[in-house]
């Protein structure tokens, strides 16, 4: 499996068990809960994991909207941290 490279870093520490936080992130569905930007997720493939886009739009995208991206990374990492300490107490 091919995976495209980073385009940047953000981090946070969740304060639940491993298994939780790794099938909460495999699972693509869960992003509307959290992203501050996507309001349904829609799996035309069928696949809820492991996703990418290697197209010349999508990189130079990634290029201009790069900052905003990893703001939003960060906002949606707090959000993800934030369901699962509340869902594991």
């Amino acid at each position: 499996m091919e995976f495209p490279p980073f385009q940047s870093r953000q981090e946070v520490v969740i304060h639940a068990p491993l298994q939780a936080v790794w099938e909460f992130n495999q699972d693509l569905t869960n992003i509307a809960a959290c992203h501050p930007r996507v309001k349904r997720v829609d799996l035309i493939s069928g696949k809820s994991q492991n996703y990418s886009t290697k197209s010349l739009k999508a990189k130079l995208f990634t290029i201009i909207a790069k900052r905003k991206m990893a703001r939003d990374s960060q906002s949606t990492l707090n959000a993800i941290k934030r369901t699962l300490e509340k869902n594991t107490e």
